[in-house]
């Protein structure tokens, strides 16, 4: 069902499959493993790279783990400190995986606009110096969170947002391939 589930956006023209395990009543690190595994077997599926989605970092060792080629890690932050930041980012370079940085810190998530860009400019200045390469990304889907069900407000906003947010250096979004306009 789940590997369904992936091949349909696979045929909608997803570039990127985000795989998520969070779920309580999973074993979180095994479910991703096996999910992986099984993509992996699926020529059509398995052909489009991986983004490995999780809140808990043992879940992202497990998918690190499996995953052939190079994938996505989504996502690290400053949440349990600076050093933890720090080790989670080069253990991720260590696999060869591009990584998204929430604006998270040690004080949770940012609310407002100064704060919110204090904690990227923090996260941002040492993958700039520590990970070369690195990309601009953002959750498209996550600026029309709180209008769920107003689909027509959610493309607008998503249009709007990629518009300026790529003409403001964004080259890498995570959006629903079949909902794109």
């Amino acid at each position: 069902a789940a590997v369904d589930v992936a091949r349909v956006q696979v045929e909608n023209g997803a570039q990127v499959l985000d795989i998520n395990m969070d779920e309580g009543l999973l074993d979180g690190p095994y479910a991703m493993s096996k999910f992986l595994r099984l993509i992996a077997t699926e020529p059509d599926v398995a052909k489009v790279p991986v983004c490995i989605d999780s809140s808990d970092f043992s879940v992202i060792i497990a998918g690190l783990e499996s995953i052939q080629g190079k994938c996505i890690v989504n996502s690290i932050s400053l949440k349990e400190g600076e050093e933890s930041f720090k080790e989670r980012a080069r253990l991720v370079r260590r696999y060869g995986a591009a990584v998204v940085v929430m604006a998270f810190d040690e004080e949770g998530q940012a609310a407002e606009t100064m704060r919110k860009y204090e904690i990227c400019e923090r996260s941002y200045s040492f993958v700039l110096e520590n990970l070369p390469g690195c990309h601009v990304s953002g959750g498209v889907s996550n600026v029309s969170f709180s209008f769920r069900g107003m689909e027509a407000v959610r493309e607008a906003m998503h249009s709007v947002f990629l518009y300026y947010a790529i003409k403001a250096g964004m080259d890498m979004g995570i959006v629903n391939a079949g909902a794109l306009p």
